[in-house]
């Protein structure tokens, strides 16, 4: 592990590398790196993202779950989808250059102003000095424990926020099976992040454990609300360049144009790279236009822009939600209200064809 690059929210990034001691295999290495981040940081490793040598001699980028690449052979999940399924990717190999790991921090601290869950009922859990974990556990005993020593009696030596790695050593100590849930908006299912259904019930939001009183009702939607909004399409696209030192395509200028559900073309913008103004656009239209539908429109972009474009709003923070990962493609997501649409997976067509399939 060489350095923490960016942190946005409770998402963080590990930029690893193969060490000149670093023996065996890829695959022994990058499960050692992710043991590494969930033992020492208490993080859970979400996905890893790796190198690959094309046979034109391009280096390409993939990003695979942590999960299956410690469950799963490389040839399984690179090759086979982990399904041992017919090999689908065979034009590249995957190589021992610097590779990242994407690992979120479900730490829990202070819960003062704190925003109310959009699917919970809570008793709020003060949580002074980092310890609301412990004060849910003290709730549901009945007891008001001192942290500082349920700290030293499950071996816990510091006075940082909690992670879920201690939440097996908490349930041993106070005698008592808990569960972690989280508030995902308009989830109609419970996510658990840790453990199953249960009488005691956490939930983790905002970077902060609470206690759950009850679930509140799922409410109905109009089926036919978004018939009475207005839809406004945003066509993007990149131009990118190699970087003649990491032989990674990098963008360096980005064009827009805003059309309306009635084939109007409203406005367009075109910048030689500036990122940061991207980033600014998108959120100011998703402000302006935010009880309406707001559909991103790229070609081939599940393959391709759609990781400038996610990495893009890791770094300046914008909402993303929906985010749908198969292999080495981002199907689909949602950018801060955007719905993000690949237009060749729709019409399957060549772009020119498909252009002119909207006139």
């Amino acid at each position: 592990m060489k350095e923490i690059r960016t942190r946005v929210r409770d998402i963080l990034t590990f930029r690893c590398c193969f060490e000149d001691g670093d023996e065996g295999d890829i695959i022994s290495v990058i499960r050692e790196k992710i043991r590494d981040i969930r033992r020492t940081s208490g993080m859970i490793p979400l996905n890893v993202t790796l190198p690959f040598l094309s046979n034109d001699d391009v280096i390409i980028w993939r990003s695979y779950e942590a999960g299956a690449l410690e469950e799963f052979s490389l040839d399984e999940v690179v090759y086979r989808g982990g399904s041992g399924e017919e090999e689908i990717v065979t034009e590249s190999v995957v190589i021992r250059g610097p590779f990242t790991i994407h690992a979120r921090d479900f730490t829990g601290g202070n819960g003062e102003n704190l925003a109310p869950p959009n699917n919970y009922t809570i008793v709020k859990i003060p949580g002074k000095n980092n310890d609301c974990l412990i004060d849910c556990f003290n709730y549901f005993c009945r007891e008001s424990r001192d942290p500082r020593l349920v700290r030293e009696a499950i071996g816990c030596n510091h006075d940082r926020a909690l992670a879920p790695k201690w939440i097996p050593k908490l349930e041993e100590y106070f005698k008592i099976n808990v569960c972690v849930v989280e508030d995902y908006h308009n989830r109609t299912n419970e996510y658990f992040s840790y453990g199953q259904d249960c009488d005691h019930k956490i939930l983790y939001h905002g970077k902060h454990y609470s206690v759950v009183k009850d679930k509140l009702p799922t409410i109905e939607v109009d089926e036919h609300e978004d018939e009475k909004l207005d839809t406004f399409y945003y066509f993007f696209d990149y131009e990118t360049v190699y970087d003649p030192y990491t032989y990674k395509l990098e963008p360096y200028s980005w064009a827009m144009v805003k059309y309306n559900n009635k084939r109007e073309k409203i406005q367009e913008w075109f910048c030689t790279f500036d990122e940061e103004e991207l980033a600014r656009l998108l959120f100011l239209e998703a402000n302006k236009h935010e009880k309406d539908n707001l559909i991103l429109v790229g070609y081939n972009n599940s393959r391709f822009d759609n990781f400038f474009l996610l990495n893009l709003a890791l770094k300046y923070e914008l909402n993303i939600f929906k985010t749908l990962f198969v292999n080495n493609t981002i199907l689909g997501m949602n950018i801060e209200g955007f719905n993000v649409k690949d237009l060749c997976r729709i019409l399957n067509m060549p772009l020119r064809k498909a252009l002119t399939s909207f006139k």
